[in-house]
């Protein structure tokens, strides 16, 4: 496999013979990334409406699916920059980072749905279950965690650029890599009793996180629809 410059940012060329397996598998995985997108897209549009309908668990299943969607990224990169056999470490990062999000949604939608068909049984109990189970068990630390860990293949992916000289990819790689110092003051300041002033200075939102998480996973989908 080579690698040709355009525009600062190279893109692997796959040659014939025995890299076809390799233009498979990025075939594959760009088809399931675009899923990805597109479903991101369909959540954005829907959120509203979905939320008026008490269809949280519907919303929450689409988001695993986006996610599992997104799983086979991290595999492919590394084989695209397997030159840098220290990715590995980071990709075990990326891809336990997916898997903890897509476990999370699919049992946050699960608890959701039960919720909302119990509900009127007795209000006060499932409003306080839900928040238990999206603030308390599934929510803020284990979403946090997941991103740090994203955070940091991120890292090691942005490293990898800038060893091959991927200008454009890793100035952007540097923008997303610098949210894993905000996840971890986030989860350590919702992690602690007692209060730290400087880590509440940082400011984040389920819209800040999810925009950061689509605009890294949009990238590595253009770049690897660009390889194809």
């Amino acid at each position: 496999m080579r690698n040709v410059t355009c525009n600062t940012v190279k893109y692997p060329v796959i040659r014939d013979g025995g890299d076809l397996g390799v233009r498979q598998l990025i075939f594959a995985t760009a088809i399931f990334s675009v899923i990805g997108i597109i479903l991101f897209l369909i959540i954005v549009l829907t959120y509203n409406k979905l939320l008026q309908n008490n269809e949280s668990g519907f919303l929450h299943l689409l988001m695993a699916l986006m996610y599992a969607s997104w799983l086979p990224i991290p595999i492919t990169v590394y084989r695209l920059l397997g030159d840098y056999k220290f990715l590995i470490v980071g990709t075990v990062f990326g891809v336990t980072s997916i898997v903890i999000l897509i476990l999370t949604m699919v049992l946050q939608a699960g608890h959701l749905t039960y919720s909302a068909n119990r509900h009127k049984e007795d209000a006060v109990l499932w409003d306080r279950n839900d928040n238990w189970m999206l603030n308390g068990l599934l929510g803020g630390q284990v979403e946090l965690l997941a991103n740090v860990l994203r955070g940091i293949w991120v890292i090691f992916v942005t490293i990898c650029f800038w060893l091959r000289g991927d200008v454009l990819l890793f100035s952007f790689g540097v923008i997303f890599s610098s949210f894993v110092c905000a996840y971890v003051m986030r989860i350590i300041d919702l992690s602690l009793v007692s209060e730290i002033r400087f880590l509440k200075l940082v400011k984040l939102n389920y819209i800040i996180i999810n925009l950061e998480t689509f605009g890294w996973f949009l990238l590595l989908t253009v770049w690897l629809v660009a390889s194809v």
